[in-house]
């Protein structure tokens, strides 16, 4: 059996004994900061061949909001907790991500959800930041949680800002291009109760006038 073949199999053995497996992929460029992280679907897997080299994240875990818990990721997984929640529920979630040293990199990651099939549970939901979400005004990219709330009544918007390990508390209303600084990042959304967060839809244009 030639080296190349060999390298196949192996590669493929790696694969299938890897927790996560991220089938439907995409691929961001991020900021990660040395310290605590909130960024979309980052698993073990997520740096595969990038600039970043996994050792250098220390921890990372899920935030499950019906339970209101955290959920350990690495190191030492909670796997009982794991196969409860599902591998493709993680997959799309926000994660909790310590870093030893900041690096920008590229990551891969499972495809998110369109913005209309994002469900939140009453109290906090760590919600992610992506592309669906922006709408262009003057030749900009803007983003506001009023734009996206759908039926949901949000109450309060946190975003965690990795530079400086903190919260900002932010506007519902606030259009800004500046959130394309947490572009495949998240932010934590507090809501009322379940809903559905989706696009503002646009009416039928005004009646004529009799």
């Amino acid at each position: 059996m030639n080296k190349k073949n060999i390298l196949l199999i192996v590669f493929v053995m790696l694969l299938a004994s890897s927790v996560f497996v991220i089938a439907s992929t995409g691929e961001s460029y991020i900021n990660i900061e040395k310290g605590w992280n909130l960024i979309y679907g980052f698993v073990p897997g997520s740096l595969e061949g990038q600039a970043l080299d996994f050792s250098h994240i220390k921890a990372i875990y899920a935030y499950i909001p019906e339970d209101d818990e955290y959920l350990r990721i690495h190191p030492n997984p909670d796997n009982t907790k794991i196969d409860l929640v599902g591998d493709k529920y993680l997959e799309s979630s926000i994660m909790w991500a310590y870093s030893d040293i900041s690096q920008r990199t590229e990551y891969w990651f499972e495809q998110p959800l369109p913005i209309s099939e994002t469900s939140l549970y009453p109290g906090w939901n760590l919600v992610r930041v992506t592309p669906d979400m922006f709408y262009e005004k003057d030749g900009q990219e803007f983003f506001s949680w009023d734009s996206v709330k759908g039926n949901c009544n949000i109450e309060k918007v946190y975003a965690w800002n990795p530079e400086i390990q903190n919260w900002m508390l932010i506007s519902p209303a606030e259009e800004s291009f500046d959130f394309n600084d947490f572009f495949m990042m998240g932010m934590a959304v507090k809501v009322e109760e379940g809903c559905n967060l989706g696009k503002s839809e646009i009416g039928a244009p005004p009646t004529i006038p009799n």
